[in-house]
Formats: C-alpha cells, structure tokens, sequence
C-alpha cells in the first residue's frame, strides 16, 4: 500500500548556494505545513557496481521529483513521475512544472546597484550559448540604456581552462577604470575577482564585479567578498514541494499550472562593490560615513558635521556629483538594509524598525514604501520564505 506521506526525490548538489537555497524552502515546507519524505541518491563512496539512478529511483517508490535540469533528464522524464525541473540547457521542459528565473529582471538590478555605486562605464562577463547567461546580459543592457550606457561584452569561447583565463585577463586590461562588471553567475565573478588579484588589478576602485545567486560561502570566499544579487528561491524551493503534494492529490491537469518564478530580490553589498566615483574628497568622506552608520538614523546634519561642510555646500556637491540629495542616499541605503533583514531574518517589522532606530511601523512603513513601492509586510510576503 502506497504510504500516505508523499515522498520527493530530491536531485540537486548542495555545493552550489542556489541549490541549497531550493532545499531550504523544501525544508521549510516540511517544518511548517505537512510531512513529506524526502529522497537523495546515495554518496559516491556508497554506491554499488552498476548503480543505475533511473532504478534507484524505481525501487525508492518515490511518488514526485524536484530537480535542476540533468544530462540524463530525458531518461527521468520517461518514468513519468510529477516532476518540478529547473531547466539550465533548455528554456522550458515540456510536460513538467518548471522552475524558472526571471533573468531580465536579474540583469536590470544589477545594473541598478552599479549605477548606485556610481560606476559610469560597465562591463558584462557571461558564458558563450547560455540563455540565462543571455537573458541576463539582455537586462543589464536594457536598465543602462535608460542612462545612456553600454557595456562591453565578454563571453567565454576557449577551448581550455588555460586558455580562458589568459583570454579573460587581456579582457580586463583592456577595460577603462573605473569599470563595474555584472558577472552573469556568482562562480563567474569570483573567477574575475581573482583574475583581478592576480593581475593586479584593485577591486574595486579599478574594476568593480557583482555575480548572481548570493551564494555567500562562495562570495565570503573570493580574494575580495563578492556581492551580488539575492533571489527568491528558498520562497520557491517551498513552493516547488507544495506543487508536487497539490499534484499528487489532484488530476493531471494540475501539470499545466503556472511556472514557479524565481524572482530577484535585492543586491547583497559587499566590498567588491564598495566604490564612491568621486574625486571629491569630502564627497567620499560623506558617503562613507553614511555607510557605516547605515543602522543609526543619522540625518543630514549628521553627515554634513562629519565632513566638515555647511548642509547647502555638501548638498550642492552630492547633487553635482551623484545627481541625488544627501537625504536620497541616506535613505536607499537605510531601505536596502532593513529589506535585507527582512528577509535574512524572522524578526518583526517592529523589532526591525526599533533595531535601525525608526521612529515606529508607521514612519518606517512610508519610508520604505516611498523607495520600494511597498510596505515592509508587502515586501517580505513578496519575496520572503514561503
């Protein structure tokens, strides 16, 4: 009799954060809305003469599978098990619930914060016949634009790692400093952080990188701490299990559901992109300050005092320079924090507010919603855990 707790076989590698995020939301499933069983294939070193993964799976009974797309995927589809896949080859799979990004969306934020850094000439680093890595590079060119920029395009074609690297290193010492690259992977841009060191070349005051997924064991673990651009998929790793226990109580037709979207979210920081385009000394010192007391509610006053200059003279130089008020600044770095803890965290609103000092939920709620478009409860349901 089959059992009536459904059971998942789970196909992804844990090494890589944007696959441990999908396991943390189909975690999180299991700790607040239902019991499921999960299934993994055995280690490497457990395995018997002749392991066969389509057996294994048939004699794990499992009833669904949750998995990023695989070289052997046209062998799992044969077993005709409800199935989510994250394509990575193909744009869409048919006849599966798919797992996708919205890449163009992901291009556009990072364009976004190098545009907030205030980087002025830009750069993309993909891979040659990805169509993420495409669809990427396709909305980092759209958001720039908007500004009047172009980036230069680098796109790996070498036949061997070697050649690669010699390949990317003449790429980077051909670009004008200073230079902000969208890496269109975090493994990509930890690649260029360390061509970079290597070569010489300082991070980030000459080139500037930020990658994708926020894996932050790999992006703590770059020559330089490597930011990037956070998603939703621990919200859709959540979801991917509930689709699969929808399906298995429901008919077929549940197959044609939606896609489950991975969405952007926000941009981590982190120094590879702690960079101030200013020549004006004053001007750097400002910033600064304002970074390091991102969770102190330092006004206007706070930061002219730091920098030794009247309001009006500092205000002029942040207008002049960075084509925003002093308030402006202040306020899309307090905002970018108090997201990031939203959604890093299970503390209230009201103990996130009263942690950064606002003044109460009200008062943070505009706040927030005036540089976002919604209010700290919209943003975390949004994109927070499922």
């Amino acid at each position: 009799m089959k059992s009536a707790i459904p059971r998942i076989m789970i196909l992804m590698d844990p090494a890589r954060g944007y696959d441990r995020a999908l396991m943390r939301g189909m975690a999180h499933y299991v700790h607040t809305a239902g019991p499921v069983q999960f299934f993994q294939p055995p280690p490497f070193w457990e395995r018997w003469d002749h392991y066969s993964l389509v057996e294994f799976i048939q004699e794990s009974k499992v009833d669904g599978m949750i998995l990023i797309e695989r070289e052997d995927i046209d062998a799992l589809l044969k077993l005709k098990i409800p199935m989510v896949v994250s394509p990575y080859n193909r744009r869409k799979i048919a006849k599966v619930i798919n797992l996708v990004t919205d890449h163009h969306a992901v291009g556009r934020l990072a364009a976004e914060h190098l545009l907030q850094c205030g980087f002025r000439q830009f750069a993309f680093c993909g891979y040659n016949e990805m169509f993420w890595s495409d669809e990427r590079l396709a909305g980092f060119k759209a958001r720039l634009s908007e500004e009047g920029f172009a980036p230069d395009i680098y796109t790996g074609k070498a036949s061997s790692p070697s050649d690669e690297k010699v390949r990317l290193l003449i790429w980077l010492n051909k670009l004008p400093v200073p230079t902000g690259i969208m890496a269109c992977a975090d493994e990509r841009g930890r690649e260029l952080v360390e061509s970079c060191v290597s070569s010489g070349i300082r991070v980030p005051d000459e080139i500037g990188v930020i990658g994708v997924d926020d894996d932050e064991l790999l992006c703590d673990l770059a020559p330089v701490p490597l930011s990037s651009v956070a998603n939703t998929a621990e919200q859709c790793g959540f979801e991917a299990v509930k689709r699969i226990v929808q399906l298995l109580g429901s008919r077929k037709g549940a197959l044609l559901k939606p896609d489950i979207v991975v969405e952007p979210n926000c941009c981590v920081g982190r120094r590879s992109t702690d960079f101030i385009n200013t020549e004006d000394p004053a001007l750097a010192k400002a910033v600064r300050f304002i970074r390091e007391h991102v969770r102190e509610p330092v006004g206007v006053e706070d930061v002219a005092q730091a920098c030794g200059h009247s309001r009006r003279v500092l205000e002029k130089r942040f207008r002049k320079n960075l084509g925003i008020s002093i308030y402006a600044e202040i306020r899309r770095i307090r905002v970018d924090l108090f997201a990031r803890l939203l959604l890093e965290s299970t503390r209230t609103v009201a103990e996130i507010s009263e942690q950064l000092g606002f003044e109460g939920i009200e008062h943070v709620s505009r706040y927030f919603k005036a540089q976002t478009g919604m209010t700290p409860r919209e943003y975390r349901l949004r994109y927070g855990r499922g």
